[in-house]
This record gives structure tokens, sequence and C-alpha cells, in this order.
């Protein structure tokens, strides 16, 4: 142990940034996706007169019946997005390792609900190709 203090975390303002940066690069991706998708895997499961599978049941009910950007969207996203900024500042500077685990974390979620998103839009197309083969 020395009589000098410890050195002062530098780097927590850029490091709160790019974080934040790379979970808004993954969040518009997600939602993009969501918004170019779901449209089009509803409009084939209506020109087939399909029922979809529970899991896409279940992902079109939690988009909601029309999808699509308005204004409510935009704001709750951005109110989100300054969320995770505000929580990425304040463990980047105070708490390092749990600023590891917020990063990770909401990385993982948002990757996560990707893939179920990409999984319950293919579902019904695989379904409907299969069912055409035969």
């Amino acid at each position: 142990m020395s009589d000098q203090p410890d050195p002062p975390l530098t780097g927590w303002l850029k490091l709160s940034v790019l974080g934040w940066l790379v979970h808004v690069a993954l969040a518009a991706g997600v939602f993009l996706r969501v918004a170019v998708v779901v449209p089009r895997t509803m409009l084939t499961i209506r020109d087939f007169n399909m029922k979809p599978p529970g899991l896409t049941e279940m992902v079109l009910s939690l988009v909601g019946a029309a999808p699509g950007v308005n204004e409510n969207t935009i704001w709750g996203l951005a109110a989100l997005s300054l969320f995770d900024l505000a929580v990425l500042v304040y463990l980047a500077r105070y708490m390092r390792p749990a600023w590891n685990w917020w990063f990770w974390g909401v990385i993982v979620l948002l990757l996560l609900g990707l893939l179920i998103v990409e999984a319950a839009m293919a579902l019904p197309l695989f379904l409907l190709r299969e069912a055409l083969s035969k």
C-alpha cells in the first residue's frame, strides 16, 4: 500500500458513448428488421389464409396488429435510448464491473430478441413452402 491516492478512472465518458452507440446500432437493426419482416409475413399469412404457428402469433401480438413507425414509437425508443445512456454513464463512472454486465446483457437481450423474431417470421414461410411442395 502506498500513500498515493488511486488514479481516477479515465475514459469513462468515451467508454459510455461507445457502448451506447453499439446498443443503439444493434437496437436500430432489430427495429428495422421487425418493421420490414413482420408486415411481409403478415401479408403472406393473410394472402394464403394460414393459421400462424404459436411463436408467430406471440410475436405478432407483441409487435401489434399494425406494425409501423409512429410518433409514439419514436418517442419510446428515444426514451429507452436515453435511459440506456444514463445507465452506461453512471456505471462507467462509478461501477466499472457492473458496466460490463449491463453492456453485454443488453447486447444478449437484443440478439435474443432478433433471433426470436427471425425464427417466428421464418416458420410460417417454411410451413407454407412445405405445404405447397406436396
